[in-house]
């Protein structure tokens, strides 16, 4: 299991860095949002609440700011 959680976070930091170099506001969200949850997923595992704090609270900004922008798209 925690080679498994190893790789988890490593991919959710890839994310993260890859989300710093997107320019497309709405996948630049959507990336930083993935890569929120897998360190949500991993937080819960390993017990650690301020990582699971933050990247819920970090998910729950990024769906909100993703459905603006799909709002405003749309006008």
């Amino acid at each position: 299991m925690e080679n498994i959680l190893e790789v988890i976070s490593w991919i959710a930091t890839g994310f993260i860095i890859v989300s710093f170099l997107i320019n497309d506001i709405l996948w630049l969200r959507a990336v930083s949002m993935l890569g929120a949850m897998l360190w949500f997923i991993y937080a819960v595992f390993t017990n650690q609440p301020s990582l699971l704090f933050l990247n819920g609270v970090l998910i729950v900004i990024q769906i909100w700011k993703i459905l603006g922008l799909m709002k405003n798209k749309k006008k």
